[in-house]
């Protein structure tokens, strides 16, 4: 389902060109090639701000890629006391899973990322 069809429970009205000379009412023609201009206008600022804000994104990103053996450290933007000694030290990366993502050689002591044991409670 669409966002559109999720709020208003139907599918938005179809936005098909109309055909130049179609009917027969100029006061309908004039509003359907206003409409279409409207459009076509919508369209392209789309695009163009689509674009510029793809540009200002791929301008921020870099290519990053880790060798098996190499460490790995975590480093947050704002320091946290609390988590700085568990979380933010270097890891060893163990192996390659896909194109970004990497299984790194965690320590025993972090608990919060091992197996959950016991019965699930309904």
């Amino acid at each position: 389902t669409t966002p559109f069809k999720s709020v208003y429970g139907r599918d938005p009205s179809p936005l098909n060109p109309n055909v130049q000379g179609k009917t027969q009412n100029a006061h309908l023609e004039e509003q359907f090639v206003a409409r279409y201009d409207a459009l076509q206008l919508l369209r392209s600022n789309l695009l163009k701000e689509q674009s510029c804000m793809k540009a200002q994104s791929d301008s921020k990103r870099r290519e990053l890629s880790f060798e098996v053996g190499e460490f790995l450290e975590f480093n947050h933007f704002v320091k946290f006391k609390k988590l700085s000694l568990r979380y933010f030290r270097p890891y060893i990366v163990t192996r390659r899973v896909g194109l970004a993502a990497y299984e790194l050689a965690l320590p025993t002591y972090v608990s919060l990322l091992c197996w959950a044991h016991g019965q699930a409670v309904s």
